[in-house]
This record gives structure tokens, sequence and C-alpha cells, in this order.
């Protein structure tokens, strides 16, 4: 067992745990990973219903030089799928963000343009018109800091590292 943190900053920070299981090697010395979904149960059943080993029980164990290769391997593939995936997901959610940030300052642009126009039209007090002109400033200035942050929000970053590693035996597997 190899247990990682991951934490991913995409907006908001999250944190995870993940676990990679590595079989020992079988006769034929070959090594293999259990898939991710398997790793997940298998992790959340040892947190409920592990026990730790008896005195001595791990005398004799395998070298784990070759397991533990194996594991820091598909660890580095398993984060890069979580990046992959972090990055599609932040990449959906900030456009839909930033559409509707386009959509509403265009909506509330217009209105004030619109009673900025209106007030000219009837030739109202310098004092509303400058008013006006000022929230229409204002705004652009607000919806392009918005923008900008935003859009700052679209890159993600992610930090990992190995919290825990050992030799679990799991009964009732095969």
């Amino acid at each position: 067992l190899l247990l990682f943190a991951i934490s991913i900053q995409a907006g908001s920070e999250r944190k995870r745990m993940d676990a990679i299981f590595v079989r020992l090697p079988d006769e034929s010395g070959r090594v293999s990973v259990l898939d991710q979904r398997t790793c997940s149960l298998l992790l959340g059943e040892l947190i409920r219903e592990g026990v730790a080993s008896a005195p001595g029980e791990q005398e004799g164990l395998p070298n784990f030089d070759g397991p533990l290769e194996c594991g820091l391997d598909a660890f580095e593939d398993r984060v890069e799928e979580i990046r992959q995936r972090a990055e599609e997901r932040n990449r959906a959610v900030m456009q839909t963000r930033l559409a509707s940030l386009d959509k509403r300052h265009s909506v509330r642009l217009k209105q004030v343009k619109d009673r900025l126009a209106s007030a000219e039209r009837r030739g109202q007090a310098g004092s509303i018109i400058r008013l006006y002109r000022g929230q229409i400033r204002n705004m652009i200035r607000e919806y392009e800091a918005r923008r900008k942050e935003l859009e700052g929000d679209m890159n993600i970053s992610m930090d990992s590292q190995l919290v825990g590693a050992g030799i679990i035996r799991i009964c009732g597997l095969e």
C-alpha cells in the first residue's frame, strides 16, 4: 500500500487521499497494480475494518523495492489523470462563470446606457448625466477586474506527497 495526500488548488482548495495497492511479485516475479476503483474501495475497507498485524508477523516478507517502484510509477500516472480531470472540470466551470459574468455585465451596461441616452434626450441636469457616465466607467472597471480574477482561476496547481507505505495482507481478494 502506498498512501498519498493530494491537494488541488483550482479556484478553491480541495484535499484528498489516494491509495495505490500493489500486488507483491507472483511466481514469475511480475508486480501489478490494482485499478483505481478497487484501490479506493480497499482503502475505505481498510479504514473501516483493518486490524494491525501481530508482532513478528512481518518477518520473512519479500523485498519491497520492486513493488514500491511500480507503485510510485502508477501514482505518477494517477496524478496526471487527476490533473487532467481537474483541469477539464475547472475549465468548464470557469467558462460558465465567465459567460455568466459577460451576460450579466452586458445586460446591466445596456440598462445604464439606455438610462443615459434617455436622460440626454430629455435634457436632464448635467449632474444626472455625469452620474450615469461615472456608473458606466465603474461598471466597466469592476467587470474587467472580475474577469481578470476569474481568468486567473483557470489555472490549477497540485501538490502530492507520500504519507505512508506498508505491506498489507488482504484476505479473500481472489
